[in-house]
């Protein structure tokens, strides 16, 4: 007679061998600015690599008609970034600082299990420009009336730092970011007192506030939420009477 506890342990080592042998996949190589197909399927993920040639930032970003989503890891599979809906749809977009050579790994899988149906899936890459160094008050970078400027974050937790003069009586300084990142604002006057901060009350995930200040010397520091690394638009508007 079979020994039935033998042939269970058995069919349970097969069942254990086999989601290993069907999600332990090698991934599948982006080359820069193409779009690769690909079909998701209930509760499945799909591994992809990115080696940029270049230092800069590098995006991967999916389109079709299925609620994606991306994490992004190093060649260790330590997160560093994770995306659901980018650009205000359900396609998922990561932007991350990257160097040159230095593979990345991504995991693309569906928002939840309904999320089933054929996507594609691309990377693009741009050199970044020469660091700016303002990741210290003292190294701030000046802003102007009606101004904006590329906000570049290279390593994560790091702040990016700005200074802005006003000249005039009863100003109204309003602070935007803009772009695809989760931003936080936070201004100072010139003895280091918080003054504002704000984190999502731009459009989507961008940081905004106003406030009514008067004449002297304001900082403001910009940071991405969570760790991340990527770029955002930093933006000013004075309104002001004499």
């Amino acid at each position: 007679m079979p020994n039935k506890t033998c042939g269970l342990a058995v069919i349970t080592a097969l069942f254990s061998f086999i989601p290993a042998c069907l999600f332990a996949q090698s991934p599948i190589e982006l080359s820069i600015g193409n779009w690769v197909p690909g079909h998701l399927y209930n509760a499945q993920e799909y591994w992809f690599s990115v080696t940029p040639s270049g230092t800069g930032f590098l995006t991967v970003e999916t389109t079709g008609g299925v609620d994606t989503y991306l994490e992004a890891f190093d060649t260790s599979r330590n997160l560093i970034a994770e995306n659901d809906d980018g650009d205000n749809n359900s396609n998922a977009m990561l932007e991350i600082f990257v160097e040159s050579g230095r593979t990345c790994l991504f995991k693309l899988r569906g928002f939840d299990e309904e999320a089933t149906g054929p996507y594609s899936i691309r990377a693009l890459f741009e050199v970044a420009p020469p660091d700016d160094g303002n990741t210290q008050r003292s190294a701030a970078v000046i802003l102007k009336h009606d101004d904006s400027s590329k906000v570049l974050f290279r390593s994560a937790s790091e702040s990016r730092w700005y200074k802005y003069d006003l000249s005039h009586k009863l100003n109204l300084l309003i602070i935007r970011t803009i772009g695809s990142q989760d931003t936080y604002l936070k201004l100072y006057d010139s003895q280091g007192n918080l003054v504002a901060e704000d984190d999502d009350s731009g459009e989507g995930e961008n940081a905004m506030f106003s406030k009514r200040l008067g004449p002297g010397t304001y900082y403001i520091e910009v940071t991405l939420y969570s760790s991340k690394t990527g770029r955002t638009t930093i933006q000013t508007e004075d309104w002001y009477r004499d």
